[in-house]
């Protein structure tokens, strides 16, 4: 499974932080809601605060104390009766002790739609800044990386060979980077019929390898062992070969050919998808 691009990481973040956004803006707007109703039933006693100077000021409604008079709907908080003692589990977010709703509380409560898009966009560009540093360090990993290609080889005296009624197949590997690799594991499968649907290397010879390949080299053959197919006739080969960068990343290169030790020839076969690299 391939990882996700990194555009698609980039428009799943943007997306994520809307509904963040949007979320907080809900969260807000219940929060800092007051039903008057509510608090007049949990506070019978009041006073309200319209200014610092006032603060001390003890103004009782003129409706009777489980009201809140309409003047009251732009003051800087509230403040119960001394004679009042409220209950302690009853919210206490716009209605305290002799004390006025705390500074941050007020920020909050005064965020606004366009406040909330403004944070939105701020984020946005944190968000499209770090994908341009991931994109450009991306770029560079994908110059100075190593790049390995494989097959058998053909041709030569490690080339397609019949020994003891058996066809035998040596690796060779390309390195077109400009750095060195290391390669880890070869896996090789033989089979008469062309492979398709998804790759299944179920049945395959695997040799685990430390080689050591250097930038830009043509050809260099894996000769701890060569590989043995029962066919003799011209049939198909398959197999994956991992090797390690200087970034120390894992990578998996496929080869897909069509093998005729007779006429010493290799050519691609297969599903595009047994061919695959990353």
């Amino acid at each position: 499974m391939k990882h996700m691009t990194l555009g698609r990481q980039f428009w799943l973040w943007v997306l994520a932080g809307l509904i963040f956004i949007s979320g907080l803006g809900i969260w807000i707007n219940r929060t800092c809601a007051v039903n008057p109703s509510t608090l007049s039933k949990q506070f019978p006693k009041w006073v309200c605060i319209e200014s610092q100077e006032q603060a001390s000021k003890e103004h009782r409604s003129a409706t009777g104390p489980d009201k809140i008079p309409p003047d009251c709907s732009a003051v800087l908080g509230y403040r119960v009766l001394p004679d009042y003692e409220p209950n302690t589990s009853a919210r206490d977010d716009h209605i305290g002790n002799g004390r006025i709703d705390s500074i941050p509380e007020i920020s909050v409560c005064k965020t606004k739609i366009p406040d909330l898009w403004m944070i939105y966009l701020t984020y946005c560009l944190v968000v499209v800044g770090y994908f341009q540093i991931r994109r450009s360090e991306k770029t560079v990993r994908e110059l100075e990386r190593a790049h390995i290609v494989c097959g058998p080889v053909n041709g030569g005296a490690l080339g397609l060979k019949i020994i003891d009624g058996k066809t035998r197949v040596y690796i060779c590997v390309s390195n077109n980077g400009r750095t060195a690799a290391i390669v880890k594991e070869c896996a090789v499968c033989f089979a008469l019929e062309e492979p398709v649907g998804t790759p299944n290397y179920t049945g395959a010879k695997i040799i685990k390898y430390d080689t050591g390949v250097g930038p830009n080299i043509a050809k260099i053959v894996l000769s701890n062992a060569a590989y043995f197919s029962e066919i003799t006739v011209p049939h198909h080969c398959f197999g994956y070969l991992k090797y390690v960068d200087i970034f120390k990343e894992t990578h998996t290169n496929r080869f897909c050919v069509k093998i005729d030790t007779a006429a010493q020839n290799v050519e691609t076969s297969g599903p595009e998808a047994w061919s695959d690299f990353d």
